[in-house]
């Protein structure tokens, strides 16, 4: 057993006497903390807030409850007990990622605007002193930090460290700074902690799979660097910079997240990753790393997310998510900052541009998000104690950095571009043999398919065919990931699921040659089949031409298919003589079933997408059975 893993079997009591007592002054933990005063919006004139701080007044308003939280005497002190950054079963001593809110304190400490009252404070002063104390006295001797039991040190709160503690202690060092004390310790800590990050072997292993986990220290180093130079880490982060565009991004162009692609996290916490590195990075020798991973990251992203005719969201290839549940983006909205997803590197990435706000869609959205708030003025929400982001240090994580926004021009020209939009033929295969699992990507006047096979990654992915999509009609179809009932496939009449919630071990042809992709991107021409087995003994094939597609099923005894279709409020699902029709005012989709084939259709409200319902069609065939889909405008 290693060192590090013996630490892991130190008590709850011990770990916490050893890692706290021992570095806190002896003077200090008995000295209690000045109380933070609340502020009374009432006392606050709302024009003090200009359009972009829309969502201020919440957090204004519930700020002295949170650094009040922080404790006042004792082994403890320090300690932000309240939960409201993660759940309560979570809001533990040994849990660095409760310190994370150290950036909230240190965000109104050190903000001048004229509506913050905080700013400069000496009682809060004192709090974000005793905060920091406490975080580098839970830290291991090594760098790393906790989160989920005593000693159990790892890389996600060590590496999410640096950047939220990162970004306040770059807060810090200008006036209004801390004791001096203080900061040096607390950046010591922050160094320790980039240094763990960037030379354990084993953090970088876990993190090839969290990549979300690791790519954290890329802003957290040059948070640090710029305030202290230090050649040792700038060598180090350049260095795992550059072995990260490997290790790091698939071959099909996702970040690994459980070894697989994940919409929510590459959308948001890498997202935010991306963004803080970036504000240093642009401009400097790292910029061109950060630009290709962008640039790579939404050409695979093009291809799996489809847009709605006529509005700007768009349907996700969703079944292949590996951690998360996410069927759509909109472009349009704009959310609160803790959960904001900024692409300020679509100035030097154009195809980035289609999923983003332009500029006019940003100033319209703060400005109906401001006339709320002042409708109102001075009522904000509650601070709803126990829920994971009530009061997030992600909301002032991106505040003053870098936030290109496109015109709408630029975001109409990068829409033109989206593959299926740009050509109505195409087929591409995308590989990634460290999973072992295949993308395909077919494009036809009629429609556009996405096909996933090989190996599942965790238990939650649904392969075959995944997303299927109309010029007129948009996204009609969409395999969901986690469901049971709503997944795409093939499905034994005794078995809880469809064959495709299993590996997929496909063999593809083109016009009837056998054919291999090869690893990364493939462009084909000619007409596909991609075909897999079903159990022992079945078999499923897929034939995706110019006018249709064509799913045939062979296997022994009674069987179930599967069809999870999104249907919007102004089309009409109807199944007559052995066809199912999808009509809509400009066009429509027909399923025509062979013979002996019954069909039960299933209004599946609860797993609904945004504004359409997946509707389940499910054909019921003994042996064998067949199924056409075609489109007409």
């Amino acid at each position: 057993m290693s060192r590090y893993n013996r630490v892991g079997f130190i008590s709850t009591y011990a770990f916490i006497l050893l890692s706290v007592s021992a570095c806190i002054s002896p003077k200090e933990p008995n000295d209690p903390l000045p109380r933070v005063a609340p502020v009374s919006l009432n006392s606050i004139n709302p024009e003090l807030f200009d359009t972009s701080a829309w969502f201020v007044p919440y957090y204004l308003n519930h700020f002295s409850t949170v650094a009040n939280s922080v404790v006042d005497t004792g082994r403890n002190r320090g300690f932000i007990d309240i939960s409201v950054w993660r759940t309560p079963d979570v809001n533990k001593l040994y849990n660095a990622r409760i310190m994370e809110n150290i950036l909230s304190l240190s965000w109104f400490y050190t903000n001048p605007a004229p509506w913050n009252s905080y700013y400069g404070s000496d009682a809060l002063r004192k709090r974000i002193e005793a905060a920091l104390a406490f975080w580098c006295n839970i830290q291991c001797e090594d760098g790393r930090f906790s989160e989920y039991a005593p000693g159990r040190w790892s890389l996600a709160p060590t590496a999410f460290a640096t950047k939220f503690v990162g970004r306040a202690l770059y807060l810090l060092e200008e006036k209004p700074t801390i004791d001096d004390k203080v900061l040096r310790r607390a950046n010591e800590s922050l160094r320790k902690a980039l240094l763990i990050g960037f030379t354990d072997s084993a953090l970088w292993e876990h993190g090839r799979n969290f990549t979300n986990q690791y790519a954290n220290l890329w802003g957290g180093a040059m948070l640090y660097l710029q305030h202290h130079p230090d050649q040792t880490i700038d060598q180090l982060l350049t260095n795992r910079l550059s072995e990260s565009m490997i290790a790091f991004q698939s071959p099909c162009g996702y970040f690994y997240e459980k070894n697989g692609p994940d919409w929510g996290y590459n959308l948001s916490t890498h997202h935010s990753d991306l963004q803080v590195a970036w504000h240093f990075a642009k401009g400097t020798r790292l910029e061109d790393y950060f630009v290709e991973k962008t640039a790579r990251w939404y050409d695979w992203f093009a291809y799996n997310a489809v847009k709605e005719p006529g509005n700007s969201r768009y349907y996700l290839n969703k079944a292949i998510e590996t951690r998360q549940h996410k069927a759509s983006v909109d472009t349009d909205s704009l959310e609160d900052p803790r959960s904001a997803r900024w692409v300020p590197q679509a100035e030097l990435v154009p195809l980035a541009r289609a999923f983003v706000l332009s500029q006019d869609e940003y100033d319209a959205a703060a400005t109906r998000h401001y006339k709320r708030m002042r409708d109102r003025y001075p009522a904000v929400d509650s601070l709803k104690v126990g829920e994971f982001w009530a009061y997030s240090p992600y909301a002032f994580l991106h505040d003053g950095m870098n936030h290109w926004l496109p015109s709408r021009g630029q975001k109409d020209s990068a829409i033109a571009e989206l593959p299926y939009l740009k050509s109505n033929e195409f087929v591409q295969v995308r590989s990634d043999k460290r999973n072992q699992t295949e993308h395909i990507f077919v494009r036809h006047p009629g429609y556009y398919a996405i096909l996933n096979t090989g190996k599942i990654i965790t238990s939650q992915q649904r392969y075959g065919l995944g997303l299927l999509w109309n010029p007129v009609l948009g996204t009609v179809l969409q395999s969901q990931s986690r469901s049971d009932i709503a997944a795409w496939g093939t499905q034994l009449a005794d078995s809880a699921q469809v064959f495709e919630a299993a590996d997929v071990n496909a063999t593809f042809s083109v016009s009837e040659q056998p054919w291999t992709p090869a690893p990364g991107i493939n462009d084909i021409s000619g007409r596909l089949t991609v075909s897999y087995g079903l159990g022992l003994s079945g078999r499923k094939s897929l034939e995706l031409n110019e006018k249709y597609i064509e799913v045939q099923v062979e296997l022994s005894g009674h069987f179930k298919e599967i069809i999870p279709l999104l249907v919007d409020s102004e089309a009409k699902l109807e199944v007559k003589r052995g066809r199912i029709y999808l009509q809509h005012k400009a066009g429509g989709m027909t399923i025509q079933i062979s013979e002996g084939v019954s069909v039960v259709e299933l209004d599946l409200n609860t797993e609904s997408p945004q504004n359409k319902s997946v509707h389940v069609i499910q054909l019921s065939g003994n042996n064998k059975l067949t199924y056409r889909i075609s489109f007409n405008d």
